[in-house]
């Protein structure tokens, strides 16, 4: 039984040092017994579920902080671009309605985006779109921005009728106020500037800064309600008046009185409270009807208008 042993292995080896390989059973004697197992383990090259071991993304980017930087003829928008994985490109552009129509050169740092722009239209609003996206999703974000336009040259004037003054005629209808100008289309704050209504109730300045252009005005009163007028165009080479009494039938409601500066344009328990503690006092804020004193006539001023609000400060 060595030497049938020794036979076999010896073809084997022979075999194998020939570069052949032998697959077959080998039979046993009754005194010879024993298992040969040959096992070949090749890799798979089968793609695993799934799909290529990895997972798809579906987390579109993030765009932030998006500013812009306008002048009268150019204007720079800037946005952050994030993703969970990288952001493949980011894409911008504007024009004159939300139908856009121009690209804009996206130059980017890290993920920090931005566009110069230039040759604009002096004091005109435009619409942009931005687009990121990565390699299964895109995002977008909308924004406007408006163009500077020439400082207005000429004489403004303002008028407003303070309500519950005493005399109602000959004077005392003094007020600080703060007129603000929204541009007509974007409805974004293009001015703002403080003034004093004199004892009738006017305000004339000339060379404030105000921009040209189209708008809408809102005036704010020290302890008044918001008043807002519409249609306002302010020009080179032409005096504007802004009238905020409507040709003296509308006054600006009193009451809103708790708070500093343009203070929240409501009437509400805490002036009624701020109100109260100043009561008997010489304060002109708070002295509504302006007859000297802080007194029951300028609370019942206070709850007349109580729970109203003013025209919007957007």
């Amino acid at each position: 039984m060595i030497n049938n042993r020794y036979n076999i292995g010896v073809v084997l080896l022979l075999l194998l040092l020939g570069g052949c390989f032998l697959f077959g059973s080998f039979a046993f004697t009754a005194q010879e017994t024993g298992d040969i197992n040959v096992q070949f383990v090749v890799p798979s090259t089968s793609t695993p579920p799934g799909g290529g071991g990895g997972s798809s993304d579906n987390i579109p980017p993030v765009i932030s902080n998006i500013n812009t930087d306008v002048s009268f003829t150019t204007a720079t928008v800037s946005w952050i671009a994030t993703d969970n994985v990288s952001v493949g490109y980011c894409s911008f552009n504007y024009g004159l309605t939300d139908m856009y129509g121009t690209s804009g050169a996206t130059n980017v740092a890290g993920s920090n985006f931005y566009v110069n722009l230039s040759d604009l239209t002096t004091g005109t609003p435009y619409y942009f779109l931005i687009t990121c996206a990565d390699t299964s999703n895109q995002t977008t974000a909308t924004g406007t921005f408006v163009t500077l336009s020439p400082a207005f040259q000429n004489k403004l004037t303002i008028i407003a009728k303070p309500e519950k003054r005493v005399p109602k005629t000959g004077g005392n209808l003094s007020l600080d106020v703060t007129l603000l100008l929204y541009d007509s289309a974007t409805k974004q704050l293009m001015f703002s500037f403080t003034t004093a209504i004199n004892d009738v109730g006017s305000s004339t300045v000339q060379y404030i800064g105000a921009p040209t252009g189209n708008f809408e005005a809102v005036l704010k009163g020290q302890s008044h309600l918001a008043k807002k007028i519409i249609g306002v165009h302010l020009e080179n080479g032409t005096d504007a008046v802004l009238d905020f009494s409507e040709a003296s039938v509308f006054s600006l409601l009193a009451g809103d009185v708790q708070g500093t500066g343009l203070k929240d344009n409501y009437v509400d328990i805490l002036d009624i409270s701020a109100e109260d503690i100043k009561f008997n006092s010489h304060n002109l804020e708070f002295d509504l009807n302006r007859d000297g004193i802080v007194d029951v006539l300028d609370m019942s001023a206070v709850l007349v208008n109580y729970n109203k609000k003013g025209d919007p400060i957007l």
